[in-house]
């Protein structure tokens, strides 16, 4: 159960990057997607956004992430990290499998969280 109306808010923001980024990845294929300067510059972008949102969770519930760790809030930071302090070496195939694979799990699980949140407003 989550407390904190905020937090849930968070985790719909999160939620909505996520479904953004599965979009973007799911029109093409990883070699397709090498070549797609735009698509590359999308996904990185959405793909940052997810990570801030995590550091911003990390931030102000830091138990709460603590305790649930199958989130892997903390990998979505550093890839954040590494999105915006290391743009020159992003490893495509990385990020294209991050939003391919990762992003769905963490979608999934956050639906889930979220479908035991009572939101009374």
């Amino acid at each position: 159960m989550i407390d904190d109306p905020y937090l849930a808010d968070m985790m719909k923001s999160m939620l909505a990057w996520c479904e953004k980024a599965e979009t973007i990845a799911s029109y093409q294929q990883l070699d397709s997607f090498r070549v797609d300067e735009i698509r590359q510059l999308a996904l990185a972008k959405v793909v940052e956004q997810i990570g801030e949102t995590a550091g911003r969770m990390l931030e102000r519930w830091p138990d709460w992430v603590k305790a649930n760790q199958q989130l892997r809030l903390i990998d979505a930071y550093a890839m954040r990290n590494r999105l915006v302090h290391g743009y020159d070496r992003i490893d495509l195939e990385i990020l294209f499998y991050t939003a391919r694979e990762t992003v769905p799990q963490l979608a999934a699980q956050l639906r889930t969280i979220l479908g035991g949140f009572d939101d009374k407003s």
